[in-house]
């Protein structure tokens, strides 16, 4: 996290991007492993909630994970022809993977470094 944080100073976003969504997943996994709910599900039942309410009808979790891991998803696995060429803006993208990764240090109650410390200081001009 704290490289990801780094190359996205250095506005090397997809690189940013890339490290950030792993270490999103591996600390989502120690929160679940702790008996805590990752930002991605917790993210993913809001969104799954907030469609139901709009549209009457439910939404999966699991699509509503797969539309919030686009970016993250397409950059780690290029796994095809929809993958090959994405328009996405890198910089909202790697800040946003950013900060689930720092939600979910956060609730491993680590502590924080300077670099950590700093992260939002880094990317708080929107």
């Amino acid at each position: 996290m704290e490289t990801a944080i780094e190359l996205y100073r250095e506005k090397k976003y997809a690189e940013s991007a890339t490290l950030a969504g792993a270490s999103e997943e591996i600390l989502g996994s120690f929160v679940r492993l702790q008996g805590g709910e990752a930002d991605l599900d917790s993210t993913a039942a809001s969104v799954s909630k907030i469609h139901e309410r709009l549209t009457g009808r439910p939404l999966p979790k699991k699509y509503a994970k797969r539309v919030i891991n686009f970016t993250k998803n397409s950059l780690k696995h290029l796994d095809g022809e929809d993958d090959a060429t994405i328009q996405v803006d890198l910089e909202d993208e790697a800040k946003a993977l950013l900060w689930r990764a720092v939600h979910n240090y956060d609730q491993l109650d680590m502590p924080y470094n300077a670099i950590i410390a700093g992260f939002p200081g880094n990317v708080a001009d929107v």
